[in-house]
């Protein structure tokens, strides 16, 4: 088992998501992602990768990891598997994410694949923005100013591709 003492500050932050935070360490250690429960520490936004290249205008993934770091100054998760980003944010009632379908917030009841902290290189799920430090997280409203600017250029590229 992950003694307490190999788990880093950031990882222990998000470990006591779980009840028993024992058991991310154990997970991260043996396949390098926890399943951490989402909506008391956080709340994930999963947006669809196509989104976010339309946000920051292209698909080549440092330049957005680059651009990710910068605009959401928090933790992100890309999940290479489902073409998924996570943006960590506090927690916060569904209710008032203004963008449920498109990116849904997952709070209560959802589970969330958490990367090692480290794990930040091309990998099925790995850190596209690893967090600084514990509680880093962030900020609802660039989040969802990020996904609204996803949703402006995916209108924009439809309607220029209607006119051809």
């Amino acid at each position: 088992m992950t003694r307490h003492t190999e788990i880093s500050a950031v990882e222990r932050w998000l470990s006591y998501a779980q009840a028993a935070p024992e058991l991310a360490w154990r997970e991260w250690k043996d396949a390098g992602v926890a399943l951490l429960p989402c909506g008391s520490r956080f709340c994930a936004i999963k947006i669809p990768a196509q989104l976010v290249f339309a946000a920051m205008g292209t698909p080549e993934y440092r330049a957005v990891d680059a651009a990710l770091a910068q605009r959401l100054d928090g933790p992100v998760i890309h999940d290479g598997r489902d073409q998924y980003d996570y943006a960590l944010i506090k927690a916060m009632n569904p209710k008032d994410w203004p963008f449920g379908r498109e990116a849904p917030l997952l709070g209560d009841g959802t589970y969330l694949g958490v990367p090692k902290e480290e794990h930040n290189g091309p990998s099925r799920v790995h850190w596209a923005v690893p967090p600084r430090f514990p509680g880093n997280l962030c900020s609802p409203r660039s989040v969802e100013q990020l996904v609204a600017a996803g949703r402006a250029a995916l209108a924009e590229s439809a309607l220029g591709a209607g006119e051809r």
